[in-house]
């Protein structure tokens, strides 16, 4: 049998009136706690009976009267709910929604049902939404689910460990929770090393994702805590939009900025040019280890290296490279070969067409493979994991080896640490544009080729003040 039990919150008013807080409990079935909405001053609250008296300080009867029968009259509201609930269903928000009933005269709200939705489902209405009306990429979709599962995580763990209630349902959730899931998503890799069983049962509902590390959860630098903490705070301004919820519990709260402490790393003309120019059989041969290469290997690694050079002279991402065919290849008005496209990265946000001249070199790779890829692209594109993996040998075998500092975003110190290491397809990009900057200075006329929408905060980014562009501003004074 469900049992009652009162306390006071420990917070005061100006007035001196403290919220009544219920506790519903029937042994280990269940044991909920939720606010009342009556207040009380504590000198007019007995706490042993848990009710509200009136022959201690103050005289106003009627008005402790009022209180007595509103506290009587939501108990009894909250007992016949009980009978016509399955025992199984008294869990998690239960008690808070027969309460926001109960001040509803009884009747439940056009979207209360909704309201009721588990956040795995908002957040999976809120992404097929998103796909349907072409409003979300397959791969922000899939970071919005790395998230999310985060948050589940968070659930889970908090039931595991102190409240087998808890709950966080997208009604549910309050301020203090979005700040015990910013410490959870801090130390949610040295948690499972403490508590290695439990992370083994959580980790089979809400897994970690899939890659090289399978369910070992990783540090978690600055950055990336924000990145994650920002989709799921998109993901409550959904149900809000939606009328699920009318308060976002990340109201008040400031998740800071990103922060890049290191310049922008980019190749300079000079080793571009090298990489562009070296014999890599000719490199092969004068190894004396060979191991995880081989004449057929190196053929290939040539493949990338000149897909590779193709987008330091064209500065587009890998994923709109993947994707150029001859369409994208067009003849302006004075006869020059442009390459025209939408990158998909920011397609669905601002439309903005890439438009790049091709220079001489860049129109020699795409005639040097012409008609070899299968899907009849511009070039024969292996997977990006394979690419990048390629473009590293690439720098090893030709030497471009020279340190750079990184921030570990694991632990936002920085680093430094051989090129070849950390190369990738999107050191390109960064070459191409960080090399227009440093001749011309100008992001607007460079962003109508990397297809950066105006005054783009992240273009900045890419580009760095060398000591020429210093200098020249020295000279104007």
């Amino acid at each position: 049998m469900a049992t009652f039990y009162y306390e006071l919150s420990k917070k005061e008013d100006s007035k001196g009136f403290r919220e009544i807080l219920v506790r519903l409990r029937n042994g280990n079935d269940y044991d909920l706690r939720a606010h009342t909405k009556v207040f009380i001053t504590k000198h007019n609250f007995d706490r042993k009976s848990g009710i509200i008296v009136s022959n201690k300080i103050g005289n106003d009867t009627e008005l402790h009267k009022k209180k007595r029968d509103k506290l009587t009259s939501l108990c009894d509201y909250i007992r016949k709910a009980i009978q016509e609930s399955e025992k199984e269903d008294i869990k998690g928000s239960w008690l808070k929604d027969r309460i926001k009933e109960f001040y509803n005269n009884g009747k439940k709200k056009e979207n209360q049902e909704n309201a009721c939705k588990s956040f795995a489902n908002i957040t999976e209405e809120f992404i097929n939404e998103r796909i349907k009306n072409k409003k979300m990429s397959p791969s922000l979709a899939k970071d919005m689910w790395c998230a999310a599962r985060v948050a589940l995580r968070y659930e889970a763990f908090r039931r595991e460990t102190e409240d087998k209630n808890f709950s966080f349902n997208i009604d549910s959730v309050t301020k203090d929770d979005v700040e015990g899931l910013i410490d959870y998503f801090r130390n949610e890799s040295n948690l499972q090393k403490e508590y290695p069983e439990t992370y083994k049962r959580i980790l089979s509902t809400y897994p970690n994702g899939r890659g090289t590390y399978g369910n070992r959860i990783q540090q978690r630098g600055n950055n990336t805590l924000i990145k994650k903490m920002e989709r799921i705070r998109t993901i409550f301004k959904y149900a809000i939009e939606k009328g699920y919820i009318t308060k976002n519990p990340f109201f008040g709260i400031s998740l800071g900025q990103e922060s890049y402490k290191t310049e922008p790393i980019y190749l300079t003309l000079e080793e571009r040019d090298t990489i562009a120019n070296a014999n890599l059989m000719e490199l092969y041969n004068q190894r004396q280890d060979k191991r995880g290469m081989g004449i057929k290997y190196i053929s290939n690694l040539s493949i990338q290296r000149d897909i590779f050079l193709f987008q330091c002279y064209v500065g587009c991402r890998v994923s709109d490279l993947k994707t150029f065919t001859e369409n994208n290849i067009v003849i302006n008005t004075e006869g020059v070969k442009v390459l025209v496209y939408t990158p998909k990265k920011t397609a669905r946000k601002t439309g903005i067409q890439a438009r790049v001249p091709l220079k001489p070199k860049a129109l020699e790779l795409i005639e040097k493979y012409k008609g070899v890829d299968r899907k009849g692209r511009l070039f024969p594109c292996v997977s990006t994991q394979e690419y990048n993996r390629d473009i590293k040998k690439i720098f090893s075998l030709i030497g471009i080896t020279r340190k750079v500092e990184v921030v570990n975003p694991k632990t936002d110190n920085s680093e430094w640490i051989p090129l070849n290491e950390i190369a990738s397809s999107h050191l390109a990009r960064r070459t191409f544009i960080a090399n227009l900057y440093v001749k011309v200075q100008d992001p607007n006329l460079i962003g109508k080729m990397s297809g950066h929408k105006k005054g783009s905060k992240a273009f900045f980014r890419y580009r760095r003040e060398e000591d020429e562009i210093l200098y020249n501003l020295v000279n104007l004074i």
